[in-house]
């Protein structure tokens, strides 16, 4: 979904400061906890359902503020190819129910050395 957002989004400034998604990384995890912590991973899957995208697209774009924000900085032609691609991208998760956006996350367990 942020891939989708990207192109909508003013260029980061240079140097561009560390990205919030470097969590999702195990390499990222051990460099920053690793020397305090003995790390073990488990990977796991969330399920993001909406009846259909339009209703994520409207779920986001006023109550998730990086979608909040990035849609109301844009101009009116700009916000409608914003929503026509985000609606795109959750229009491939069809399910009998709606839609159903499966998101990774890392399970982090740290135990103090």
């Amino acid at each position: 979904m942020f891939m989708v957002m990207k192109p909508y989004m003013a260029p980061p400034p240079t140097p561009a400061p560390p990205s919030p998604f470097e969590w999702g990384r195990t390499e990222r995890i051990e460099e920053l906890l690793g020397k305090d912590f003995d790390l073990a991973f488990e990977k796991g899957v969330s399920f993001y359902r909406e009846p259909n995208a339009e209703a994520a697209w409207e779920t986001f774009s006023t109550g998730y503020g990086p979608t909040r924000a990035l849609a109301a900085s844009l101009d009116e032609s700009r916000r409608a190819e914003l929503r026509r691609d985000f609606v795109a991208f959750h229009e491939g998760f069809p399910t009998p129910l709606g839609i159903c956006v499966p998101r990774e996350y890392w399970v982090t367990r740290g135990i103090r050395r």
